[in-house]
């Protein structure tokens, strides 16, 4: 019980900043959760597929407000990428390559983010349960969250006592 309180508090925390990363960047794909939610609620096979065609839609809106299309292919890193407008994981690799310096924490987001709309886009077209939609529909909220996470520009380094601090230029 105590790690139920733990976790919840966690999982608020995290989901606030998720949720202002995303109105600041796509605020469609923030006004279509709690449709999607709505939907799962139903539980009805229509339903379910309707909220993970929404979820798929939000991994695309998303990929065309951080990434915009870009025709052609193009070096990324060390890949190769069609960066067009019906590319959009491609559009989120390229996003996480030129962010991200850990090459196996790359690796994985990438990976989960494939998973993740294979399932979805899967689901879309075939029998899901509830259970495994909402588990889809979470997976996806969380993903794109850490994929938010990266937008960030580090934060400058705090100036301690005793550290001389950049002279000001007079005059331009």
């Amino acid at each position: 019980k105590a790690f139920s309180g733990v976790a919840e508090g966690l999982f608020e925390v995290y989901k606030m900043e998720v949720d202002r990363r995303i109105a600041g960047r796509c605020v469609d794909v923030l006004e279509k959760l709690p449709a999607i939610n709505a939907r799962l609620a139903e539980g009805d096979t229509e339903a379910v597929s309707q909220a993970l065609s929404s979820c798929r839609r939000i991994v695309d809106s998303l990929a065309d407000a951080i990434y915009p299309p870009n025709p052609g292919v193009h070096a990324v890193g060390d890949l190769q990428l069609d960066l067009g407008a019906e590319r959009h994981l491609n559009r989120l690799t390229a996003y996480i390559q030129e962010r991200m310096e850990s090459k196996s924490r790359r690796k994985k987001l990438r990976r989960s983010l494939r998973d993740l709309y294979d399932r979805v886009c899967t689901g879309v077209h075939g029998e899901v349960t509830t259970d495994e939609a909402r588990a889809l529909f979470l997976q996806t909220y969380l993903c794109l969250g850490e994929v938010l996470m990266l937008a960030e520009p580090p934060r400058p380094a705090a100036v301690t006592p005793g550290d001389n601090p950049p002279e000001a230029v007079e005059g331009g």
